[in-house]
C-alpha cells in the first residue's frame, strides 16, 4: 500500500478473496471420493478475509488523504453459489463491475483521469 500510494494512487480497492473451498480444484483436492466443498478451507479465507478488513480500516487512519475499500466478494459469490437457481444466467464481468462502482462513487469525485489501473 505505501508503495502505490507513494505513486499517487487515493482511491484503492482491495478484493476479499473469494470462497476458495467451492474451486473444482481444491473439491477434486481436499474434497475426497465425491469432491465435497472445503470447508476447512473456506473457514480459513473467512479469518484472512476478516484480518484484511480490519487492516483496512487502520489503513485508513494512517492515509487519512486516501479511500482504501474493502470489496467483499466472499459473500456474493458464495450466495451466487450456493443460490444459483435465483440468479440464472450470470454475468461475473458485471457483477466486478457493480461492485468497484458502488465502492467509488462519488459525485464529487467522478473525473476517470483520477484513478489508475
Amino acid at each position: 500500500m505505501k508503495e502505490i500510494y507513494g505513486e499517487g494512487a487515493r482511491r484503492i480497492a482491495v478484493f476479499s478473496v473469494p470462497p476458495l473451498g467451492y474451486l473444482p480444484s481444491q473439491r477434486t483436492i481436499g474434497g475426497g471420493i465425491q469432491r465435497n466443498v472445503v470447508v476447512k478451507i473456506n473457514d480459513a479465507v473467512r479469518i484472512f478475509n476478516a484480518k484484511l478488513s480490519k487492516q483496512l480500516d487502520s489503513l485508513n487512519q494512517n492515509f487519512q488523504d486516501s479511500k482504501i475499500v474493502y470489496i467483499d466478494v466472499y459473500n456474493p459469490l458464495l450466495d451466487i453459489i450456493v443460490n444459483y437457481q435465483k440468479y440464472g444466467n450470470f454475468n461475473f464481468h458485471f457483477f466486478l463491475f457493480i461492485l468497484i462502482y458502488r465502492a467509488f462513487y462519488d459525485k464529487k469525485h467522478s473525473n476517470v483521469q483520477n484513478y489508475h489501473f
